[in-house]
Order: structure tokens, then C-alpha cells, then sequence
């Protein structure tokens, strides 16, 4: 080895060099000293991403706990916020930060404010003493803040409570809506606190304190004593509000349930909504009230009739005992929107109820068509049966259904095209109609048989089957053809249809003459009809422009507004 001829002295100079030397060379930035930098810079995006990369580090950003102090005051909101992020994400190892975060629960920004004392809650124990000192302050943005931070830390509730507690009674209405808050997110543990605020002198107070119970698993006596004759109260904050916290007491659920049926048919939209949540939460108990919202059905007001069909249609099949009832005022009641909804939902079982009514009462079967389509495609495989009825009512009903059913059911097609030779015309015409609503999956056989129908001796139907044939038809010239012969026939029915049919090829420019012509037919809505395809057409019209001009002053209004 050569270092063994070298003179000592030489040997210790050569290794004192290199040793020098590597002290002298650049040592690598770690990337928290790099943030702890960038977080200084005057260059805003620096400092941006330097708080974003704190903010992912978590605990990691300890190091920098002194500069995110300083960065939770930059004018920038990004970084004031992601610093205050950061610092939230150290947990107790950001204890130093406190009196920072307590400084700015008094700040004017509510976001500074709210992450302030989302942050402080993060740190945990150490924060209680300053917040609970803080939630006496003279400010009163800086007492709720401090409420606030308070209501956050539930791993504490035991030691913050008594400080939240008397923030109730506070000379503010911030800071006492902010005390009844924070008490409801920490839960069971500050049920007697919310249930002392039950008997609270300000009407607020007490509807927020209904509000809190109502997220708590269970109440006690005391507070169901007090909150059953809430759901009469003057405000309508706290019925709605005591109807829903009283589905966590041990009520009677039949003495529940009439308060419930109460609250649903309330005057004011909030406690309707709140008797429709407690009902819901009910779950299976929530039968007992089917009965009573059933006899509802008949009320003579509009508005209670239409609640308790809401009420219903929010519990399914579990309201299947109702169905007479919904039926027989889908029959009564001129806006069925609400009954159609509530027998919806009610799911496939209550096909053949339905398909009974409408075999025993055929004036009512468009609405009870709906209400089958509104079940949806569970209830394709009974329409479908339905169609072989021996009641023509019933099979008419069904075929309006399916037709109804998003999205259309490929398996209904045969059975459908089967309902064209059908004597009855009224359901040939449900037929043609429902098959209408295929746009592919029909096949040649059947397009055939639409198509024939365009002769068919019933207006009603050639006006359904030349429509039907526009829109299935792929060979559109033969379709041009038979609208055009549709357009000279006898009713206007059929007229109207060709017209609207002519519209559905290439935007109608292929038959512009002869929708034009349209105008001057003497049904108003063989005229509506044209005018309107030509308002669809748009600039392609142009040459159509006299005869609309001429709609202008048609005898029917809804002609001259689409005219012009």
C-alpha cells in the first residue's frame, strides 16, 4: 500500500484537508426547510405551494409550526388557510400555536375565525383553558368562535361542556345560537344541557335545542315531557323540530304516530317536512300511521290530501294498505301528481290492484296508467301479462304503461305488436302509441303492421300508426310518402299527426310545401302543428314566412303565439 512510505505528518495533513473539504461542500435542503423558506418569500406562488406541501405533510410539519404561525396572518387566503390547515394536522405537537389560533377567533373574516377554532379543537386538551377563557371575552365574535371550537372536541366534552352550558343565557344572539350548536355536535353527552334549553326563555334557544335533541340516539322522559306539547308551539321551527327529536324518546308509537300525522298536514312547508323526516325514521312503527294519513286521502282540502300522498309515497310498500284509498282518490282528485307518486312507489305488488281498478272503471285509465309506468321497469313482466286480460280496460291500461316505462322494455315489443289486431281500436291506438316510444328494437315484421294500420278505419289509430311509422320506420321515403297522403285525409286528427310526423324527417325541409300548406287548414291544430315544425326549422323556413305572417292574426291564440 503506498500510504505506508508517506510521512506521517504528510498522511494526517492529506486526511485534515479532505475532511475540510467536505465540510465546505453544499449540503442538500431538506423539503420542510425548503417550505419553511418559500413560506417567506415575497413571491406568492411560492409561498402557496409551500403552505399546500405543509398542509399534506401532517404531523411531519412540526419543524415548521413557527413559520405557519407567522403565515396564518398572510393576506393571502390561500396560504393563510392552508398554514392554518397545517398546523390543524399536527395535532397536540401544535400546542405552541395556541395563542396565535385564539388571537384570531376575534378576526372579521368568518373563515379565519371558523378554521381558527377548527384548529384549535385538532390540538385537543391543551386548548380547553384558553378557549374556555375566551368564551368570556368582551368580543362577541371571539366568545362564539371559542363556543364554536369547543363544540368541535367531543373527546372532551366532559371539561367543555360546563363552559358551552351557560353561553346559552349570553347577552348575544350569535353566541347563544352558537352554545346550542356546539352542545348538538357533541352528542349524548350534553343531553341534559339541551333538554335545560327546552325551557328557555328565547323561542330561538329552544327550536335550536329541539334541533340538537334530534340528532341524539335517545331522549330522556324529561325531555319527551317537554317536547310532545312543543308540536304545537306558535313557531314553526320548534313543532317541526320537536316532531322529529321525539322519534328518539320511548313515546307510545301509536301516540307518536297522530302527532306525526299532525305535523305532515301542518300549514307551514318546514313542519310538513319535519313530520315527513320522523316518519321516515320510524322505520317499520311507521305503519301505524298508513291508516290515519289513508283517511286523509278524502280530506276536503287540497293541501291536506296532497300531504298525506306525500307522506305515503315516502314509505313504500310499507303503506300498501293505503292503495284503495289512493286509488279511489286518483279518481277524485284533478291534480293526481302527488297520487300518482305515492302508488309509484309502492312497487310491482300493487300491479294487480291497479290493473283491477282499471278493469273495473274504464274512465279512469290514463291516470292509472301513469301511476303503473311511475312503478317503473319492476313492473314490466305484470303489464305484459295484463295484456291478455280479458278486460279491455285493463289490457288498454297496460299497454299505456309500458309505453310510459323509462327506459322502454325490449321484452314488451312482441306482446305489444300482438295488441294491433286487437278488435278494440281504443287499444290498437295504445298499441301504435306505446310502441311509439321505441326508437330502435322494432323489428321489420312488426313496422309492417304499423304501417298497415295507417288504412285502419279508426282515425284514431291511422293517426297514431302514421306517427308510430315516422319514427320506426328506417325507409324514409316510404314514410314521406304515406304522411303525404296522410295530410289530405278527412280528420284532423290525422292531418295533425302527418303534419307533426313530416317534421321528424330531415327537420321537415324534405316536405316544406306541403307543411306550408298546413297552415291554411281549417282545424286549429293541424295549423298549430305546422307553425310549429316551421319555428323548429328556423332560417330553412324562410320561404314559409308569408303563411306564418298570415297565423298572426289566426282566431286561436296559441296559433299566433307560435307564429310570431
Amino acid at each position: 500500500m503506498i500510504f505506508k512510505w508517506l510521512p506521517a505528518a504528510f498522511l494526517v495533513a492529506i486526511f485534515s484537508f479532505n475532511a475540510l473539504a467536505d465540510d465546505a461542500a453544499p449540503k442538500p435542503t431538506s423539503t420542510i426547510d425548503r417550505f419553511i423558506t418559500d413560506l417567506a418569500s415575497p413571491e406568492l406562488a411560492k409561498r402557496r405551494d409551500a403552505a399546500y406541501g405543509l398542509a399534506a405533510l401532517g404531523a411531519e410539519a412540526a419543524p415548521a409550526l413557527a413559520s405557519l404561525s407567522a403565515a396564518v396572518q398572510d393576506r393571502d387566503e390561500q396560504v393563510w388557510m392552508q398554514s392554518t390547515m397545517a398546523i390543524a394536522r399536527m395535532g397536540a405537537a401544535a400546542e405552541p400555536a395556541i395563542g396565535t389560533l385564539v388571537e384570531m377567533l376575534g378576526d372579521n373574516d368568518l373563515q379565519k375565525r371558523y378554521r381558527s377554532a377548527w384548529a384549535l379543537s385538532k390540538i385537543g386538551s391543551a386548548s380547553i383553558a384558553p378557549l374556555i377563557d375566551a368564551s368570556t371575552s368582551e368580543s362577541v365574535l371571539r366568545r362564539a368562535a371559542a363556543i364554536d371550537a369547543m363544540g368541535w372536541m367531543s373527546d372532551n366534552a366532559d371539561d367543555v361542556i360546563p363552559a358551552i352550558a351557560p353561553a346559552m343565557r349570553d347577552d348575544s344572539i350569535e353566541v347563544r345560537e352558537q352554545a346550542v350548536k356546539s352542545l348538538a355536535r357533541l352528542g349524548d353527552p350534553a343531553a341534559d344541557a339541551l333538554t335545560t334549553a327546552l325551557e328557555h326563555e328565547d323561542t330561538r334557544v329552544r327550536a335550536w335545542a329541539c334541533q340538537g335533541l334530534s340528532t341524539l340516539e335517545s331522549i330522556s322522559d324529561v325531555a319527551r315531557d317537554r317536547l310532545v306539547p312543543m308540536t304545537t308551539d306558535e313557531d314553526a321551527s320548534i313543532r317541526q323540530w320537536s316532531i322529529v327529536a321525539l322519534t328518539s324518546t320511548d313515546l307510545a308509537r301509536d301516540e307518536l304516530a297522530k302527532l306525526i300525522v299532525a305535523s305532515i298536514i301542518d300549514r307551514e312547508s318546514n313542519v310538513r317536512g319535519g313530520g315527513i323526516l320522523a316518519l321516515r325514521r320510524l322505520g317499520a312503527d311507521a305503519s301505524i300511521a298508513v291508516p290515519i294519513l289513508a283517511n286523509l286521502l278524502n280530506d276536503e282540502a287540497t293541501a291536506t290530501r296532497d300531504s298525506a300522498a306525500f307522506a305515503l309515497s315516502h314509505l313504500g310498500s310499507l303503506a300498501a294498505s293505503a292503495v284503495p284509498n289512493l286509488i279511489e282518490a286518483l279518481k277524485s282528485t284533478p291534480d293526481r301528481d302527488m297520487i300518482v307518486r305515492a302508488l309509484g312507489r309502492m312497487g310491482p305488488s300493487v300491479v294487480p290492484l291497479l290493473l283491477e281498478a282499471a278493469a273495473e272503471d274504464g274512465q279512469h285509465v290514463d291516470g292509472l296508467a301513469t301511476a303503473l309506468a311511475s312503478i317503473g321497469p319492476r313492473a314490466t313482466a305484470p303489464l305484459i301479462e295484463a295484456l291478455a286480460s280479458d278486460s279491455l280496460a285493463a289490457r288498454r291500461g297496460a299497454a299505456q304503461a309500458l309505453g310510459q316505462i323509462q327506459p322502454p322494455p325490449s321484452d314488451a315489443v312482441a306482446p305489444l305488436a300482438h295488441c294491433l289486431g286487437d278488435p278494440s281500436p281504443t287499444l290498437r291506438q295504445a298499441a301504435l302509441m306505446a310502441l311509439g316510444n321505441y326508437t330502435q328494437g322494432i323489428d321489420a315484421e312488426t313496422i309492417a303492421k304499423i304501417a298497415s294500420l295507417a288504412d285502419d278505419m279508426d282515425p284514431g289509430v291511422r293517426a297514431a300508426a302514421l306517427m308510430t311509422f315516422a319514427k320506426s320506420s328506417p325507409d324514409k321515403a316510404g314514410v314521406l310518402a304515406m304522411l303525404k297522403t296522410g295530410l289530405v285525409d278527412g280528420d284532423p286528427r290525422v292531418r295533425e299527426r302527418s303534419v307533426r310526423g313530416l317534421g321528424l324527417l330531415d327537420k321537415g325541409a324534405a316536405s316544406l310545401t306541403e307543411i306550408t300548406a298546413s297552415l291554411a287548414d281549417s282545424d286549429a291544430e293541424v295549423r298549430l302543428a305546422a307553425a310549429a315544425v316551421l319555428a323548429e326549422l328556423g332560417e330553412a323556413a324562410s320561404a314559409s314566412v308569408l303563411g306564418l305572417v298570415r297565423l298572426m292574426s289566426d282566431p286561436d291564440a296559441r296559433v299566433r303565439v307560435v307564429a310570431v
